[in-house]
């Protein structure tokens, strides 16, 4: 068990043959909880304790456009900057294939 979840075995309703990648599925069981069609497998699955959900919240903030835009603008502005200097790219690749500045 971590500080923000543990791994246990959840069970799964699908109606596709999930799979056995890693041996994490332990099924198809056999019973009639899921709704006709669908089969029930016994997957591992990590699970946020309720006490973390602050993290994960955090986490999922809504973009923001004016971080984008600065970021982009500060590499823009590197890329200008190089290119007025006349260096084009040689800060890159003539370190690699030899050569003078």
């Amino acid at each position: 068990m971590s500080s923000v979840g543990q791994k246990l075995s959840v069970v799964v309703c699908s109606d596709v043959h999930i799979g056995s990648a890693g041996g994490q599925i332990a099924g198809p069981i056999a019973t009639d909880i899921c709704p006709a069609g669908q089969s029930i497998f016994v997957v591992q699955s990590f699970v946020p304790l309720t006490s973390s959900e602050a993290i994960f919240e955090n986490s999922m903030a809504p973009f923001d456009n004016q971080v984008a835009a600065g970021l982009f603008s500060f590499g823009f502005g590197i890329v200008v900057f190089f290119f007025i200097l006349g260096l084009k790219g040689s800060v890159l690749i003539k370190p690699f294939w030899g050569g003078r500045y």
